[in-house]
């Protein structure tokens, strides 16, 4: 017969299952971890994946299999997260725009940004440049010359993005209209290909992650005019904010952060949010994110999550007046 004290019993032996017993560890689960990324090996996500992935194996669990389930412009991995048990075993390595952005772009979401996930803290962060190459004529060395430019030409400027829908898409239109010329956005399937269609005069500018237009900035072949963040990067310290060219509402920085199924236990996500924050400030780390011009984050779980919520609340008025929506 099923007694109360079988069923406390049989609930004490699934949770050893997933938390070690044994004090003292380091170790926080006893099982194998799985973290979930959206997009293929390779990538810049996919690569800050497994410099974490390999400093919390044995820190948060024994192993940390990186997982990816690109599609859908990472909502597909959004999806499996979702459906997970909400033990500690799948993580979402994710950039903002799957959770801030998209809820605002699609008309058919399968997840809830906000009930569906649990955040675990800001891994890095990074503003965009504004990048112009050869079809802009090469007088053009500011962002004031090329307002004139701009103004002068009678026909929107196009400008690429490494997709509809993404940060950088928004982050264009709010340059247009800030500015004072129309633009027309070009979406490419990723940064590098709106990068070799800018070095090769196909359009005039782009709106991408520092890193892409940074080895042909340095060879003097593209010209970043602006930066979204509120102060310089420290990877192209001689390239002016938009904020102090007199473009105060110009501010784009997305993350990359960590989240875990809603309902995960506390315990759990206070335990992950401090091993991640350890390997944050690992040499090994910090060396990788300076490969992609990414600055080092780690925040607490409750400050993450206001975060998110604030992205998504400033993002939605501007979602909103480009008038892009999406059926996919």
């Amino acid at each position: 017969m099923t007694t109360r004290r079988h069923i406390l019993s049989a609930g004490a032996a699934a949770l050893a299952g997933t938390l070690l017993p044994t004090a003292g560890s380091a170790q926080t689960l006893q099982r194998n971890a799985r973290l979930i990324v959206g997009f293929p090996p390779g990538g810049s996500t996919d690569i800050v994946a497994r410099l974490l992935a390999e400093r919390l194996r044995g820190n948060y669990a024994p192993q940390i299999i990186v997982e990816n389930r690109p599609g859908a412009g990472g909502r597909v991995a959004a999806d499996v997260t979702k459906a997970a048990e909400p033990d500690g075993t799948t993580m979402l390595l994710t950039p903002a725009s799957i959770l801030a952005l998209y809820p605002h772009v699609y008309r058919r979401l399968g997840y809830d940004a906000f009930a569906d996930f649990a955040p675990v803290t800001k891994l890095c962060s990074f503003p965009f440049g504004f990048t112009v190459g050869p079809a802009v004529p090469a007088t053009v060395r500011n962002l004031a010359d090329f307002v004139q430019w701009a103004r002068a030409q009678g026909k929107p400027i196009a400008y690429g993005s490494p997709g509809a829908g993404s940060m950088p898409h928004f982050t264009g239109f709010t340059i247009g209209r800030a500015l004072g010329f129309p633009v027309t956005h070009v979406p490419y399937k990723g940064g590098a290909p709106a990068i070799q269609d800018l070095l090769g005069g196909q359009i005039p500018a782009s709106v991408n992650v520092i890193a892409e237009p940074l080895p042909h900035y340095q060879a003097g072949k593209l010209r970043i005019l602006a930066q979204t963040g509120a102060q310089r990067s420290s990877f192209v310290p001689d390239v002016p904010t938009f904020a102090e060219s007199g473009y105060r509402d110009i501010v784009a920085r997305e993350w990359f952060g960590m989240f875990v199924p809603a309902r995960t236990p506390a315990p759990t996500i206070t335990a992950l949010n401090a091993a991640l924050r350890e390997a944050i400030r690992s040499k090994e780390v910090g060396e990788g994110y300076g490969r992609f011009a990414f600055d080092p984050e780690g925040d607490s779980p409750a400050d993450f999550g206001r975060d998110l919520r604030a992205m998504y609340d400033q993002w939605g008025p501007i979602i909103k007046a480009s008038g892009f929506t999406s059926d996919d």
